[in-house]
């Protein structure tokens, strides 16, 4: 629901940008481009502890999501639930674009369907926000659930 004079997407970079920060600072350990030799103990820096701390970080971090990030949260998992079983397209090195695509049109036909069955109108400016919203929050928990298979 808009409320009239409030601009649904100022807010958009404070979402984002502390996304983009959190997932460079897990591969800023690995970045070649600085020269950084890692000795063979090092390979795999994250202890199980530090890895199930981080995933509990970021949980944390998802409960904090604005309302419509929290909606699109839940939709996501369960569209992710059926899909979720060893030899997925989640678990692929490259994962799939169809699919995801699919998952992400899906989702947002039902977040269509259910604001037109409350009556809102969505302009094609709020449309792309909410699939760029979804994209986020999809490829987001698909990372997540990839630690939690294969650590780094």
């Amino acid at each position: 629901m808009l409320l009239s004079g409030l601009n649904l997407y100022e807010g958009y970079h404070l979402f984002v940008m502390p996304l983009i920060y959190y997932m460079e600072t897990l591969f800023r350990r690995f970045d070649v481009n600085n020269d950084l030799i890692l000795p063979f103990y090092m390979m795999y820096p994250y202890t199980y502890e530090e890895q199930e701390r981080r995933m509990q970080d970021l949980e944390y971090l998802q409960q904090l999501y604005p309302q419509e990030a929290k909606k699109i949260l839940k939709k996501v998992l369960y569209h992710l639930e059926p899909v979720d079983y060893t030899g997925s397209f989640l678990y692929d090195e490259y994962p799939d674009q169809l699919m995801m695509y699919r998952v992400v049109a899906s989702i947002l036909n039902e977040m269509k369907k259910e604001a037109s069955d409350l009556a809102e109108e969505w302009s094609r400016e709020k449309e792309l926000w909410m699939q760029d919203m979804i994209k986020l929050v999809l490829y987001l928990e698909i990372f997540k659930r990839r630690c939690k298979k294969k650590p780094f």
